[in-house]
């Protein structure tokens, strides 16, 4: 579900800002993903990020500012990270990851 899951990432610049990352593994699972931030009260927002290297990719990207609790912010973060790796570890990540791909394959044809 998500490559990377940062709750908490500084921008520096002429004012530092902090921001939460969400990286998604496929981008169809950027929609879903923000939509359960929204749900809980948090605004995320699409962005076209660097974060992971040189090439930019859409992420979602939550600013500080427009957060009311960022306990739960970094609880629900954490709650994506733990997902995503109960999945992993049970051995469904990679059946996920193998069927999600062969449909993008499938999309491409």
């Amino acid at each position: 579900m998500c490559r990377h899951c940062e709750p908490k990432f500084s921008k520096k610049g002429f004012i530092t800002r902090n921001y939460a990352y969400y990286v998604p593994q496929y981008e169809e699972d950027l929609e879903m993903a923000k939509n359960i931030f929204v749900k809980n009260g948090i605004p995320a927002k699409e962005y076209m990020s660097n974060i992971m290297g040189q090439r930019k990719e859409k992420v979602l990207r939550i600013d500080y500012r427009d957060v009311k609790s960022e306990d739960k912010l970094k609880h629900e973060m954490k709650r994506v990270k733990e997902n995503m790796f109960s999945l992993f570890r049970s051995g469904k990540w990679l059946e996920k990851q193998a069927k999600l791909t062969e449909k993008q394959e499938q999309s491409q044809r």
